[in-house]
């Protein structure tokens, strides 16, 4: 079966079984949630850890949101590299579990020299709040039925009113895990198999300047002559870690990303960049409640500086949108905390189940018809994409829907295999990348045909 740069119709757990064992350097993927209208009961899960089915109900947005069963991670497992990485989106309810299927199939938590990290955090603005109005609940009861935005009518209402179950939801986990070594050192590992470790210089935090890269390197340089604030920390313990480094690609990325608000504002000035944010914007929250700090985010940038990753022509724009669509983080002497923070811009909006990226995007700019409910922005994918894979790797993504995974892996210059079972939206995703092929390809091979004349001796 051919599997390179195809999109496969089918079940998953179905195509897998069909794959290779040790064949894919990475996943990357946004399953169904499990989302339903109840909590599963304790014999429930169970039963899922050993490889059953997990009811929750189903019917959420009208549609069943069956997570992965043990049997897909296995089969996800078994397909992948030793050292591979999974990156899964899941959902606040339910991450839980997604995560315990991974574990109950062998794969084990994200390895880094400096860190054990289970995960990433997404931190958006388009959460759909999901309360139950007690207050007027409580009326209805009591038999005095009214308008919800009505003041309520009985003494028990007017206790709880203002009460409610829920919170408004701003973040989305993705859950990082990785395949055993099969070699005894991660040095083998990599020379074996060419997986087992992340692409950290390709989603650095840039500086805005070289005055403010060199600032940065002083301070890190002052903290190393004395020691370290936490003395024998593993900041110096080791000369191999590498995370003390001060590189010009920018600083060490976080594992939480951020997004700005819809209604946010990128404006130009004659210094750079700055942004202009609505209220409950996440950037413009964090630095509030920060406050202002040394050595930290002034919203200002050079705009070649920090949209940029290595090997990107500086000139181009991501495909099929009004502006490029790479990290806008920056930092310089003094102002916010979220200078730390990956944040893509807001022509990308994020959503939590009801919230879109935007049409122009998922629609390559009205060439294709695009109902799928939970697409996600093309620039996180591509970040994540990035951070997980060499060029000319192979990513898997069993669950494609609509091919956001797959349009970025393309972007990226990485091999992808994406199967999805429901076949409106496989021939979506068909559709794009057939687009997408042939635009983005034609770019590709532009640059790769410049790139080579360029490198040419003069004689020739």
């Amino acid at each position: 079966m051919e599997i390179e740069n195809q999109i496969i119709l089918g079940a998953c757990l179905e195509i897998l079984r069909k794959i290779p064992d040790n064949t894919f350097d990475a996943t990357v993927m946004d399953p169904p949630y499990g989302i339903g209208n109840r909590e599963p009961k304790p014999e429930e899960i169970l039963a899922y850890l050993q490889g059953a089915d997990l009811d929750t109900g189903g019917d959420f947005m009208g549609r069943d949101w069956e997570i992965p069963s043990v049997l897909v991670w296995k089969e996800i497992f078994r397909v992948m590299k030793p050292g591979g990485h999974v990156f899964s989106f899941g959902g606040t309810r339910t991450w839980d579990l997604i995560s315990m299927g991974a574990r109950m199939a062998g794969f084990e938590k994200m390895p880094s020299i400096a860190e054990n990290h289970a995960g990433l955090q997404w931190i958006q603005s388009q959460g759909m709040p999901k309360s139950y109005n007690i207050s007027n609940a409580l009326d209805a009861k009591l038999g005095h039925k009214r308008n919800p935005k009505a003041p309520p009518v009985t003494e028990e209402a007017q206790e709880w009113a203002g009460w409610g179950t829920g919170l408004k939801p701003t973040w989305e986990p993705i859950v990082v895990f990785a395949k055993p070594l099969s070699e005894k050192t991660i040095v083998a590992n990599v020379l074996k198999h060419k997986t087992g470790v992340l692409n950290i210089d390709a989603v650095r935090v840039r500086h805005s300047s070289k005055a403010d890269f060199e600032e940065h390197k002083k301070q890190v340089e002052a903290v190393q002559n004395r020691g370290g604030v936490r003395g024998n920390s593993w900041k110096n313990s080791s000369d191999l870690s590498g995370a003390n480094d001060v590189s010009v690609l920018g600083r060490w990325p976080p594992d939480t990303i951020f997004t700005h608000a819809p209604g946010c504002a990128r404006l130009e000035d004659p210094e750079g960049v700055i942004w202009a944010c609505d209220e409950g914007c996440p950037v413009a929250e964090l630095d509030r409640q920060s406050g202002d700090r040394p050595s930290t985010l002034t919203g200002r940038a050079d705009p070649n500086v920090a949209h940029d990753h290595p090997g990107e022509d500086k000139s181009s724009k991501s495909l099929f949108l009004g502006e490029r669509t790479h990290l806008s983080t920056v930092y310089a002497d003094s102002g916010g905390i979220s200078r730390v923070f990956p944040q893509f811009e807001k022509d990308v909006v994020p959503f939590f189940y009801t919230g879109k990226a935007s049409k122009k995007e998922v629609t390559l700019d009205g060439e294709i018809e695009n109902d799928h409910p939970t697409k996600k922005p093309l620039a996180l994918m591509r970040w994540l994409v990035r951070l997980a894979a060499r060029k000319g790797g192979l990513i898997l993504d069993p669950y494609c829907g609509s091919g956001s995974t797959l349009h970025a892996a393309y972007e990226e210059r990485v091999r992808y295999t994406g199967i999805e079972k429901d076949p409106h939206n496989h021939e979506i995703a068909v559709k794009r990348l057939t687009i997408v092929q042939e635009v983005v390809g034609a770019r590709q091979n532009s640059q790769d045909n410049f790139a080579t004349w360029m490198s040419l001796p003069d004689d020739e």
